[in-house]
């Protein structure tokens, strides 16, 4: 099957014919690339048949200058970098095998998801082309590579959108004078064409990969195995090498949309390519951007004014954890980060957003996980109890904490938690409701769990708790759970939470305890059962809750009270008394008295 260049909607052709002429023999036909659109408002029309259309002025006229074109919003936006890699003096180019996720059994560039730490889409292109490939390029090269953006719906998935932030690198292999990870080896080479400043030379014997994807360089890209790839490659990739074959540098947008049955069918439903002209990517990936900024374009031009509309935002997570890395903060690391954040969304999922005037974070290190309750809740007040690191999380966050307090408290657990919770729910002027109030613990040892909700529960506070390192002390408990086929860490979750379900406990600050487990992402952390313990006041009256506690509590004691006479052979019951009716008094006094002589004789 032979693909010319020309799925653009005839853009691409009016500017240069010339790229009709290159071949590749491997290309998917037409019949799997669907129906190109020559606008991004014919795409979007047949995409999104109940499209909304903006005008300033008449909005019966589809051809107005003002029009501006929304497209729904996708929820589930994912952002993603991607990295083509070309030898373009001899017309090769590095693919990657994908070894496991998405896109198993693929080729593909090399690229990934854009993590929170990373401070631009161009950061972590650079990061992960220098981890499944073990180049590294400087990050001002791998900025000036920028191409465009690539959108991908999925025809069986309503609110999933990947946007693509892709780049193009050119590589100049030479083994005998330039290593992989010489980050200065941009500047070693000779500028003889116009786009050198996006050509790095690299040592070929370096390249490496991981796990996840095995580089592989093919030697002719007309060659390239379309056929094992997705879909979209067939249309977008073989535009981008036939203008690197001619020693330019493509800049471009792309939108497509995939027919339903994911890579078992690869098939386009939908797609629109757009050139850009004279677009001056710097803004693109300029660090510190939280979105991308508008793109210069004629008044004419409906394209980049519908771009505009929906461009992908970094969220609240991301910005936060840039602040960490742009102020040189690291700790919270990046697992510990995403620790404490699943565990404060986990905690207001089930207290609600706005249950809390005040937090305590013990042993809490570094301060994040306060903080971000500062953050996400309704608290304005966060205390951290014997804390490792002091002031990195508070002067990185300053400006999102506003007039919200961050303390941090010199002392330890057994008792900073008690002198904090008296000072903070006293009798004084400025006392907490009990009950807007949490103590919290992230990944606390057993011990410390224990002494954390004992504490809590004296008080009538909330608490939550994220156990690891459970241990049973005593040994008692460890024997039954291999009986049960419960591992020892679910158990002593399990029996700590029961501990707090007690009808005694909390009761004498007139609380009972509802105590309930939640999970979250073993992904990011093993260790992953949260015992969550929201206090309530104790309903009905005191008095009958108290006497329908002792009698239970009564008859508790009486049942351990037999079992452990019958384990001792006692034979003693306070249940049983046993008497002697005088008729059998008498029968027995006879009976005694006749065979005695008998012994006698003998």
């Amino acid at each position: 099957v032979l693909l010319a260049v020309d799925w653009v909607g005839g853009q691409y052709r009016k500017q240069s014919t010339a790229l009709s002429h290159m071949t590749f023999i491997k290309a998917l036909p037409p019949s799997r690339l669907g129906k190109s659109h020559p606008s991004l408002q014919s795409y979007l029309d047949a995409v999104y048949p109940d499209l909304v259309l903006d005008k300033k002025h008449d909005t019966t006229k589809r051809d107005d200058d003002d029009a501006v074109l929304r497209p729904p919003v996708r929820p589930k936006q994912k952002e993603f970098s991607l990295v083509v890699v070309t030898e373009s003096r001899y017309k090769r180019i590095l693919l990657g095998m994908k070894n496991r996720g998405f896109g198993k059994g693929f080729y593909n560039a090399f690229g990934g998801k854009i993590d929170p730490g990373d401070k631009s889409p161009a950061y972590g292109a650079m990061r992960e082309l220098k981890e499944e490939t073990n180049i590294n390029v400087p990050l001002d090269v791998i900025q000036r590579c920028y191409v465009g953006l690539l959108r991908f719906t999925f025809d069986d998935d309503d609110e999933g959108e990947m946007v693509v932030h892709l780049f193009h690198l050119d590589v100049i292999c030479n083994s005998n004078n330039t290593k992989c990870d010489d980050n200065n080896n941009a500047k070693k080479k000779k500028k003889t064409k116009k786009w050198d400043a996006r050509t790095i030379m690299i040592d070929p014997e370096c390249i490496r990969g991981c796990e996840e994807i095995s580089p592989e360089w093919y030697d002719d890209w007309a060659k390239i195995p379309l056929e094992q790839m997705f879909a979209d490659d067939s249309l977008w990739l073989t535009m981008l090498l036939t203008s690197a074959e001619k020693g330019e540098h493509l800049k471009f947008d792309g939108w497509f949309h995939f027919n339903s049955g994911g890579a078992e069918v690869n098939s386009v439903m939908h797609y629109h390519i757009a050139v850009r002209q004279d677009v001056n990517d710097s803004s693109l990936i300029e660090e510190k951007k939280e979105e991308i900024p508008k793109a210069e374009k004629s008044k004419n031009d409906k394209t980049y004014k519908l771009e505009v509309t929906n461009q992908p935002k970094f969220t609240l997570e991301k910005r936060l954890f840039h602040e960490l890395h742009a102020n040189d903060i690291h700790s919270p690391t990046i697992k510990e980060f995403k620790e404490c954040w699943a565990v404060v969304n986990s905690v207001r999922s089930h207290f609600g957003n706005k249950s809390f005037d005040a937090v305590i974070d013990v042993a809490g290190g570094h301060g994040a996980l306060a903080a971000l309750f500062l953050l996400l809740t309704s608290a304005t007040s966060a205390t951290v109890i014997d804390p490792a690191v002091v002031g990195g999380v508070q002067n990185a966050w300053r400006h999102f904490l506003g007039e919200k307090k961050l303390h941090y408290r010199y002392e330890c657990l057994r008792t900073g938690l008690r002198d904090e919770l008296s000072n903070l729910v006293g009798n004084g002027k400025h006392s907490v409701d009990p009950k807007r109030v949490l103590v919290v613990a992230c990944h606390a040892c057993q011990h410390l769990s224990d002494e954390t909700l004992q504490i809590s529960s004296l008080f009538g506070v909330n608490a939550a708790v994220l156990p690891c390192c459970q241990k049973d002390h005593d040994g008692s408990w460890k024997a039954a759970g291999k009986t049960m086929g419960i591992p020892i860490g679910q158990l002593m979750d399990i029996l700590t939470a029961g501990k707090m379900m007690s009808w005694t406990t909390g009761q004498n600050v007139g609380v009972k305890y509802q105590v309930k487990m939640k999970h979250i992402d073993e992904k990011i952390t093993p260790q992953n059962r949260l015992i969550l313990c929201k206090a309530v006041a104790l309903d009905g009256s005191d008095t009958i809750a108290k006497n329908r506690s002792n009698s239970k509590v009564d008859i508790a004691h009486k049942k351990l009270e037999r079992a452990y006479k019958r384990a001792h052979h006692h034979t003693d019951d306070d249940n049983m008394n046993l008497s002697l009716s005088l008729p059998s008094a008498i029968i027995g006094l006879c009976v005694g008295m006749l065979i005695s002589p008998l012994f006698r004789k003998r």
